[in-house]
C-alpha cells in the first residue's frame, strides 16, 4: 500500500472521528430530558469504529507491514 493512500485513510479516519463526536454531543442538547437518541448512539459508534481504524492505521504507518 502506498504512503499517500495510508495518509489519506488516516485523514479520513480523523474526519469521521470528529464528525462522530460532534453528532454524539450536538444532538443531545436538543433533548430536554437528557435522554440519548439514535443519533447519539450512531455518533458514538462512528467515533469508536474510526478511532480504532485510526489507531491501526497509525500503527501500520509507524511499524510497517510484515513482509512475506
Amino acid at each position: 500500500m502506498k504512503q499517500t493512500s495510508r495518509l489519506f485513510g488516516i485523514g479520513l479516519s480523523i474526519l469521521f472521528v470528529i464528525l462522530g463526536v460532534y453528532v454524539a454531543t450536538d444532538v443531545s442538547k436538543y433533548n430536554p430530558d437528557g435522554s440519548m437518541s439514535w443519533q447519539n448512539y450512531a455518533g458514538i459508534a462512528c467515533a469508536a469504529f474510526f478511532g480504532i481504524v485510526l489507531i491501526a492505521a497509525l500503527y501500520n504507518l509507524i511499524k510497517g507491514r510484515p513482509k512475506l
